[in-house]
């Protein structure tokens, strides 16, 4: 089967052209409701994004459970790199998140985030799962030293999609 690709270069991407790729999104659903979204940059940016909003039966609905992932590559000398995923000021956000992205694309509708850093080459894929509240995100370290560590700090905070994230789930 031939895999239909679009590729959205970043590599040199700064100043206001670095903003719009907060501005830019991609979504992808699960069958049942559910879905994954965020901005091509990898920063989220309002609160209905999320790498799993799950749709479960009512009266639940639809929950926000894994907003997002501090990525962080741990160097072979010991030195900690953030690349994605921590929430920040906007001012702030693009130079964390999209400082060593150099490319997004979609492979078969599924996002590809491609991060450069040191001679490092790192890819994470975003795959839902048909039909089920599942999400599966791969790393792929394509060139850079084995011995590389990959710390990732999940940030997970169950409550309603429509929902403030300060109201509990209850149900109706």
């Amino acid at each position: 089967m031939e895999k239909l690709i679009r590729r959205i270069n970043l590599r040199g991407v700064n100043g206001e052209d670095a903003r719009t790729t907060l501005a830019q999104e991609w979504l992808v659903t699960n069958g049942l409701g559910g879905y994954a979204s965020g901005t091509i940059s990898g920063a989220v940016s309002w609160r209905y994004h999320g790498l799993l909003i799950a749709a479960l039966p009512s009266p639940l609905g639809r929950i926000v459970m894994l907003n997002h992932l501090a990525e962080v590559l741990r160097l072979p000398g010991g030195r900690a790199v953030e690349f994605c995923g921590q929430e920040s000021n906007p001012r702030d956000r693009m130079s964390s998140c999209g400082q060593f992205l150099v490319e997004f694309r979609l492979e078969n509708q599924m996002p590809v985030w491609r991060y450069e850093l040191d001679g490092i080459v790192v890819e994470k894929t975003l795959v839902l799962l048909y039909g089920q509240n599942t999400v599966h995100i791969t790393y792929r370290l394509l060139s850079g030293p084995e011995s590389l560590q990959l710390e990732l700090r999940p940030s997970m905070h169950f409550r309603r999609h429509e929902h403030s994230v300060s109201e509990p789930i209850t149900r109706e």
